[in-house]
């Protein structure tokens, strides 16, 4: 199975984008979330008022149960019926019942837990496929033949309360269909405006002259970039001492080889004029002391300019390869060493087996 490399993680191209999103993108998790919260609220809304309206209606129908010779009985007048209906156009129905039999009503309800309170319990059934509320009292009835459980039922289609969730949800969510663009356009501009001072920095330095290194001024630079800006005004000033110290090292290389210089140019007009051999080889090693002069005056220059360019090269390491080294050097001294008639040659030894735990190292030799 070939192991899974992770990509790396990109900064991002834009900042405006960046923000961008994590500011809309809560925004936008949220909006379900409050749409489920207000869906939560107008549901308890809705069922406040009906249940209560359908609590009373089950204190009401317990008022006609009566008992004679310790025998319960119901009958619901006309006039009561009429009242049970009133302000309502939900579909009602109404049980009453004791433990042993069923009084009255016009539906078979579930029946109830037996459980005297004097509190009206609320429930959601299912009845033949339609959703119902169901308002349910248990009342303990005192009579001659002594007590017995009374439970009455009234139960109703929800369509009403599901109109009134709809109808407040729909007021509270029409005007986020409003607010949520205009938050997103004030959103907009309101990044607008707060980066820009980025674009007038990023003006600022276009305006700039190519050679001018002069720190930025921080007095209406944001907080925020204030540290970035410290940190770019560092940067311009080790790159205006390494300026400077290219500019040093000109001038002083400048004025270090016009001496060498003139001086190689006053023997070689020297040479030319001379009359005898003697007089023109003299001039000669004159011409070639000079020379000499001049390429050791250039490597210490040379050298100097590395050693200023910038700490970051001085300390940087690298590998070198020595014999590469030796040959140049030994290629540099052999005009010299043939002059003098001395024989220069390089010889690089073969590395020897250790002889010792110790590490042994190979190192060149050179034969005169």
């Amino acid at each position: 199975m070939p192991f899974l490399i992770p990509k790396r993680r990109t900064e991002p191209n834009s900042l405006f984008g960046e923000i961008l999103d994590w500011m809309l993108a809560p925004l936008l998790l949220l909006w379900p979330i409050t749409i489920f919260i207000t869906y939560q609220i107008a549901t308890e809304i809705a069922h406040r008022p009906y249940d209560q309206a359908l609590a009373e209606r089950a204190r009401f129908l317990m008022r006609f149960v009566l008992f004679a010779d310790g025998k319960p009985s119901f009958t619901l007048p006309a006039p009561a019926q009429w009242i049970l209906h009133a302000g309502t156009n939900a579909t009602l129905y109404y049980e009453v019942r004791t433990p042993e039999a069923r009084l009255a009503g016009n539906a078979q309800l579930p029946t109830p837990s037996w459980l005297a309170d004097i509190d009206v319990r609320f429930q959601d059934i299912d009845y033949h496929g339609e959703p119902l509320r169901l308002a349910t009292l248990v009342e303990r009835k005192h009579h001659d033949g002594g007590q017995t459980l009374v439970a009455v039922q009234v139960a109703e289609t929800v369509k009403q309360r599901q109109a009134l969730v709809t109808e407040v949800i729909t007021g509270v969510m029409m005007p986020q269909f409003i607010v949520i663009p205009i938050a997103v356009v004030l959103v907009w501009f309101g990044l607008t405006k707060g980066l820009a001072p980025l674009r007038r920095l990023q003006a600022h330095l276009t305006r700039r002259r190519p050679t001018d290194l002069s720190p930025i001024d921080l007095e209406r630079v944001p907080e925020e970039i204030r540290p970035l800006i410290e940190a770019f005004n560092r940067l311009m000033a080790r790159l205006e001492e390494n300026l400077a110290a290219q500019r040093r090292f000109i001038a002083d290389a400048a004025h270090q080889m016009r001496t060498p210089i003139t001086g190689l140019k006053m023997q070689a007009e020297l040479a030319r004029e001379a009359e005898t051999p003697e007089e023109l080889r003299a001039d000669l090693e004159k011409i070639i002391a000079a020379a000499e002069r001049t390429a050791r005056l250039i490597n210490q220059l040379l050298t100097l300019a590395r050693t200023e360019s910038s700490s970051e090269q001085v300390h940087r390491f690298q590998p070198t390869d020595l014999v590469a080294l030796l040959r140049e050097v030994v290629a540099d001294l052999y005009p010299k060493a043939h002059r003098k008639r001395i024989a220069l040659a390089l010889e690089k030894d073969r590395p020897r087996a250790p002889s010792t735990p110790m590490r042994s190292c190979s190192g060149s030799s050179s034969r005169t």
